[in-house]
């Protein structure tokens, strides 16, 4: 059975994750892979957020793995690896999640024209509640101010799809060889082990952080959230950044 491949990029979670959601309802093996690409701006990461991404992508192949599948981790030019392994595993269908950093855009670009000749090339949006291009101003043009933005996103508001739930995974049985992930750490001096005295990463620790926030702090937010000192924001923010949480479960849980 030809399989389907799955593309991450800024989407480490298995909840709410529409391109593996909607691979999975074609009832077909899933290669799920990520590319560390190294042509593109990913080598301009700096440290902690690299220490986090490896992390990140260790803790989304274990949650794979409890659903009897795996992550594939390759480093390279995205287009270049994606030639070699729709070569070698013959796949229907390339599904991904959109991104909005231009050079993912041009990478995103890049695929569409390669492969959709031949097979499926879908794409999803994960990271927003709305898609840059949903709303314009009376005069047609995209928003420059943000209170009337703001404004049409709320009127709009029952727009917002539901989270998906999480999928049923049919593994690819055939040996795919990944890189190893702490290679993206060239260079580690160590120093940023202090950041495990404070963060956990993965996205059970990003429900988790985010169930506590609703359960408490978010009723004193207003009051609170300009005193550094407290502990009074939800510290998603890096969450978010990876995609260990979705952006629609937030917005329809709180």
């Amino acid at each position: 059975m030809s399989p389907i491949i799955v593309i991450i990029k800024d989407d480490l979670r298995i909840h709410d994750n529409p391109a593996l959601y909607h691979a999975s309802l074609e009832r077909k093996p899933l290669i799920i892979l990520y590319i560390f690409d190294n042509s593109k701006d990913q080598l301009s990461e700096g440290q902690a957020r690299l220490w986090w991404l490896s992390k990140s992508i260790k803790n989304f192949d274990l949650s794979l793995r409890k659903k009897n599948s795996r992550l594939i981790f390759k480093i390279g030019n995205s287009l270049e690896i994606l030639k070699k392994l729709v070569n070698e595993t013959k796949p229907c269908g390339i599904f991904f999640n959109k991104s909005y950093r231009p050079s993912y855009l041009k990478c995103e670009k890049e695929i569409q024209g390669e492969f959709s000749r031949f097979i499926v090339v879908k794409a999803f949006n994960s990271k927003l509640l709305f898609e840059p291009e949903t709303f314009k101003n009376k005069s047609g043009s995209y928003f420059k101010v943000f209170t009337p933005f703001w404004k049409t996103c709320f009127n709009s508001r029952n727009e917002i799809s539901k989270p998906l739930p999480e999928p049923e995974l049919i593994s690819y049985d055939k040996e795919i060889p990944s890189d190893n992930i702490d290679s993206i750490l060239k260079g580690y001096y160590g120093w940023s082990k202090k950041l495990e005295n404070y963060w956990s990463i993965g996205e059970d620790i990003a429900i988790e952080r985010f169930n506590k926030f609703c359960q408490k702090n978010i009723f004193q937010y207003k009051q609170s959230r300009d005193f550094p000192g407290l502990e009074a924001t939800s510290n998603l923010s890096p969450y978010l950044v990876s995609g260990e949480i979705s952006i629609r479960k937030i917005w329809h849980d709180t």
